[in-house]
């Protein structure tokens, strides 16, 4: 039971984490649009970017009680020597830049009319809380869950944790992520630009909503395409003994791994049916589910295997 409510909260805490990540790289597409409605999409999103990094944070630190209370059973003692493996300082910086984030993006949302002449400026503090966000968080993390896999953890050095930052098995991991956050974000806006479509009181900005919410469901299928090459990689860089579990080594995890990809086969589907034309709300949200789903199945899947050879 502990180890499933673990998956939810990773699950839901990989998808807040994504859209306070990624939302802002969405909003600067927003605001270079000539819509005027696009543009009051990107202060909804920034707003929602805000109230998910707060979340993400709640859910961060319940998972971290959890893996205190949960002890051996969920290998909350492996987590805490990776953590305490990093060099302690970029643990305290990294409260830093939780700040550094709302000082880039709490002056958008609460500013937005005084400084939306001043485009520049808003375009420059979406750059700084996303880089900010995706070059020190992602990469972090992914780090520490590459070290609760090793049979030794050591304390690392600047330098050791900037060669493994670099390593193909962290990349392959973060690209993945960052590709899951692209979709995350899109989907939604999808949903949001799909209520508006349905709420609009003329024909001029229902069709616009139409537009936009065609556009993101483009973009969950083109990302959940690149999704596959990314996935192929992020596997040839596991452990043997964890890709022959994938291919056929447990009957439980190969079925597992089969049922997810076809979600994802069907989440392609969708998502191609909402860009061609279906922009109803149903359509956007079962599109969302199918996202929510591969996302918790995948997590789910990675929690159960690696522990067992870590």
């Amino acid at each position: 039971m502990l180890t499933l409510i673990k998956t939810i909260l990773l699950a839901l805490h990989l998808v807040m984490i994504n859209i306070a990540a990624i939302g802002p790289l969405f909003c600067i597409g927003l605001v270079c649009g000539t819509s005027s409605d696009a543009r009051q999409l990107a202060r909804w999103l920034a707003g929602k970017c805000c109230l998910a990094l707060f979340i993400g944070m709640l859910l961060g630190g319940t998972i971290i009680g959890l893996y205190s209370f949960g002890g051996d059973a969920l290998g909350g003692k492996r987590f805490y020597r990776a953590l305490l493996a990093l060099p302690h300082d970029k643990l305290w910086w990294g409260v830093a830049e939780l700040v550094f984030y709302y000082f880039c993006m709490l002056p958008v949302v609460i500013y937005w009319t005084a400084i939306s002449a001043r485009r520049w400026l808003i375009i420059l503090l979406f750059l700084l809380a996303a880089t900010n966000l995706i070059y020190h968080f992602a990469p972090l993390f992914v780090v520490v869950g590459h070290l609760q896999g090793l049979s030794d953890i050591t304390p690392l050095t600047k330098a050791d944790l900037r060669s493994l930052t670099f390593s193909a098995p962290v990349l392959a991991r973060v690209l993945h992520h960052l590709l899951a956050g692209v979709a995350i974000v899109a989907t939604l806006l999808m949903l949001h630009s799909a209520s508006c479509h349905q709420r609009a009181r003329d024909d001029k900005k229902a069709e616009s909503f139409n537009t936009l919410t065609r556009r993101f469901a483009g973009a969950i299928f083109g990302v959940t395409l690149l999704e596959i090459p990314s996935g192929v990689w992020f596997l040839l860089q596991l452990p043997r003994a964890v890709q022959h579990q994938f291919l056929g080594g447990s009957l439980l995890v190969t079925v597992w791994f089969a049922v997810a990809l076809m979600v994802a086969m069907l989440l392609l589907y969708k998502s191609f049916s909402v860009m061609t034309g279906a922009t109803s709300r149903r359509d956007a949200s079962q599109s969302a589910g199918l996202l929510l789903t591969v996302i918790l199945m995948m997590t789910g899947l990675l929690a159960f295997i690696l522990p067992r050879y870590s």
